[in-house]
């Protein structure tokens, strides 16, 4: 290789000092408005490109085959040619360079790189005095988004970057999959704006969407605009096109207005403001159906949540969500925060927490949305006043614990008791651990005080209950190796004892405000009270003795067993019913049958849990609930997973449960029922691109299907499509509902479609969504 004369390279080194912005390549990368989200997906591998410019230079050099002055002072570089600067090299065939105007113009297979973008060009003109630069029949990559793109020109001063003939896509070298074109984009660094102007959007050739003129912010600043279309199809609304165009109305809150046309319900009015200040955020949305095709009513849907926390301790909460009427989320396939629930809830609360001591007050109410006699709906409350201690335990010391509450409970129809509440609940306990296990010793004295306003004629406006309670929890830990064959294991021993005693007082009188009963399970065993709520305190003289054990091996369990029988020594009395109610009803009265919560015999009930993970692809897990005074199971489960790989996955599961119902009459008759259900979820990959998915659950008694979901995807490293079919039961469980949603995501881009409503499917265990 021949170098340059000493005294014409020292002449070039003096003089180039390139001013190009390095926020071209950044201008280049916003072709991909999401580039910074593209970790979120597998993207196409970047192209492979020429090492960036090394970082110890500290001068400008230049280098090449050959050599000459021109007559005009014109220095000519050929063959070879190497420009590099701290910032980026610029190689070439050949390099003209005017010494008094500082420019230069470089030829034949140019290429420019930067820390984070490629460029190839058949010709370069710069001014290196000005920044100013036109590169023409450029390519460009940006490794940063997986993208590259071409243009036929790019022009790039200090100010702003004008791409002419510019196109961008996350695909492979070769695959055109998706493109996004524009005639010309403009990028003006100085008031933070983007135009582009003939901007269109393909897929495959198929054009998705095209704009003769849109803005958009560049950088980190937001700008107002439209938004991407987006297009759905459902039983409920028909076809639908959703046109968002985003406000940024100031630095610290910003709109989104949501206008939907939908074939069969007709012109949907939505939108969302989002707010931030300093310690808090705020969300507010709302649709409006003025005209519903389907009802004829106008219909809408309003939601707000906010948060605020600045003030170290304290903090507010607020959340409110109302619809116009009970079937709007299930009609409008809201894509809202709300969701698809069977109630709203309305609720307010500002706390307040010191070193031991947290502080709340709150008001709650809720919006019913499911089919149920207005006597059943949750009460307000109005106000609710907590105080509860959050003391540091003292192990081998006296620890005392406090919780009180005062809170008034006011309800919409007149048929069930009201008023205020006040719940004492102070408890002193000694805990002893150590290395090898623990006792807890725990006395606690409930105190609750009622003043009704609505009451039953018999019972008077004042009521008090006091009901003591001792609790004593104790567990060893022990460990030791296991050698099986050449593989050593270790295995773990957990026994485990609970005894409650709470005395029985009669609480027939007292209402049912907020009370209810948990779900059966293990840990139900080891809670103080079989009620949720503070209305009833359940009577107890049991003990609990359980044993876990687990094998560990290789990093993993391989193995794990819970057991633990729970034995009452008498009859529990206390009833979840009430004669407070001023004109109760089946469901609440205290009749002469006999429930489960009304005069339950002493029993005996076990609970048996499996989980084996006897090989990497094999997870088998179960659990058996027997009662001991009926000699049977009360509930059962069993599930098994086969996942030999990411690609592969198959899940059967089994469910048998009591469902307990009220009959019709004056009196309670409580009538045990079981429902049984079957499970199967499998997803398997058909190629290297294309997979296959679906769940179905089966109602064994009533012999239909109450969830089937099929799903179709094809995913490559630049897009994914997916099909997918749904068939489940509607609401109040007698119809089927059915629907076909479709997904296109452009990876590095931007998603068509607003995807499955994940509420009403059942996922498949064990396998990622890559959507």
């Amino acid at each position: 290789m021949h170098h340059p004369d000493d005294g014409m390279d020292a002449a070039l080194i003096r003089r180039i000092r390139i001013g190009w912005p390095a926020a071209l390549a950044c201008a280049l990368a916003l072709l991909a408005p999401h580039a910074s989200r593209a970790g979120e997906w597998a993207l196409c591998a970047p192209s492979t490109l020429p090492p960036p410019p090394p970082t110890d230079l500290e001068t400008s050099t230049i280098e090449g085959d050959s050599a000459s002055l021109r007559d005009d002072g014109v220095s000519v570089v050929e063959g070879n040619v190497a420009l590099r600067t701290p910032e980026r090299s610029i190689t070439s065939d050949r390099m003209e360079y005017d010494q008094e105007a500082n420019r230069a113009e470089a030829h034949g297979r140019v290429a420019i790189r930067e820390r984070d973008v490629f460029l190839e060009g058949n010709r370069l003109r710069a001014n290196f005095e000005t920044g100013e630069l036109v590169l023409e029949d450029a390519t460009f990559n940006h490794p940063d988004s997986h993208g590259r793109g071409d243009a036929k020109r790019i022009e790039n001063d200090p100010r702003r970057t004008v791409i002419t003939g510019g196109s961008f896509t996350t695909c492979d070298p070769g695959s055109n999959a998706w493109r996004l074109e524009a005639e010309s984009l403009e990028l003006d660094r100085e008031s933070g704006t983007g135009i582009a102007r003939n901007a269109q959007l393909s897929f495959f050739g198929f054009p998705l969407l095209y704009t003769p003129w849109i803005t958009f912010p560049i950088g980190s600043d937001r700008k107002s605009g439209f938004l991407i279309p987006t297009f759905e199809s459902s039983d409920n609304t028909g076809s639908s096109l959703t046109l968002p165009y985003y406000l940024n109305l100031a630095p610290n809150y910003d709109a989104t207005l949501r206008p939907r046309l939908t074939s069969r319900r007709g012109e949907v009015l939505g939108g969302e403001f989002r707010f931030l200040t300093e310690g808090g955020t705020g969300t507010i949305e709302a649709e409006a159906v003025p005209d519903d095709r389907v009802t004829g009513d106008s219909r809408s849907l309003v939601s707000f949540r906010h948060r605020y926390g600045s003030t170290p301790g304290f903090e507010t909460r607020v959340q409110y969500a109302r619809v116009s009427d009970t079937d709007y989320l299930r009609d409008m396939d809201t894509g809202t925060a709300v969701g698809n629930t069977d109630f709203l809830r309305q609720f307010a609360e500002v706390a307040y927490e010191i070193p031991g001591l947290r502080f709340e007050l709150g008001v709650e109410n809720h919006q019913v949305l499911k089919n149920t006699p207005d006597h059943l709906d949750p009460y307000r409350i109005s106000p609710r006043i907590a105080l509860e201690s959050r003391l540091r335990e003292r192990n081998l010391n006296p620890n005392i614990d406090f919780h009180g509450e005062a809170a008034r409970f006011d309800h919409h129809t007149n048929m069930v008791a009201t008023g205020t509440r006040l719940d004492v609940r102070p408890s002193v306990y000694l805990p002893v651990r150590s290395s090898f296990g623990y006792l807890i010793p725990r006395a606690t004295l409930h105190f609750t005080g009622y003043d009704f306003d609505e009451v039953a004629g018999d019972v008077p406006d004042s009521l008090s209950r006091t009901v003591p309670s001792f609790s004593v929890d104790g567990g060893l830990y022990f460990d030791h190796d296991v050698t099986v064959g050449e593989r050593r294991f270790t295995q773990t021993l957990e026994p485990r004892l609970f005894y409650l005693r709470v005395p029985y007082r009669d609480q027939d009188r007292l209402p049912l405000f907020d009370a209810g009963t948990f779900s059966f399970g293990y840990d139900h065993m080891f809670r103080e009270n079989r009620f949720s709520g503070t209305d009833r305190i359940g009577d107890a003289d049991r003990v609990t003795l359980a044993l876990d054990s687990r094998l560990l091996g290789g990093g993993r369990e391989i193995f794990a067993a819970r057991f633990g029988t729970m034995h009452h020594f008498r009859d529990r009395r206390v009833r979840l019913c009430t004669t407070a109610d001023p004109a109760p009803d089946v469901l609440t009265q205290c009749g002469d049958g006999e429930s489960p919560e009304a005069l339950d015999p002493s029993r005996s009930i076990w609970i048996a849990a499996l989980r084996a993970h006897p090989h990497d692809a094999f997870t088998v897990g179960g659990t058996v609930e027997h009662d001991g005074s009926e000699s049977r199971h009360r509930a059962v489960s069993l599930d098994f997973r086969y996942h030999p790989s990411p690609e592969r996955i198959v899940n059967v599961g089994y469910r048998r449960f009591p469902q307990e119902t009220v009959s019709s009459g004056e009196v309670q008759e409580w009538v045990r029922d079981t429902t049984e259900a079957v499970t199967l979820s499998a997803h398997h990959d058909l190629g290297p691109n294309v997979r296959v998915l679906g769940s179905a659950s089966y109602a064994l008694a009533e012999d239909t299907t109450t969830e089937l979901y099929t799903g179709l995807e094809f995913d490559t490293c630049c897009w994914s499509a997916r099909v997918v079919g749904q068939r489940y039961l509607a609401a109040g469980g007698t119809d089927h509902e059915n629907s076909i949603v479709m997904q296109l995501e452009l990876k590095g881009l931007t998603g068509i479609g607003r995807g499955v409503d994940r509420s009403r499917i059942r996922p498949v265990p064990g396998y990622r969504n890559p959507f």
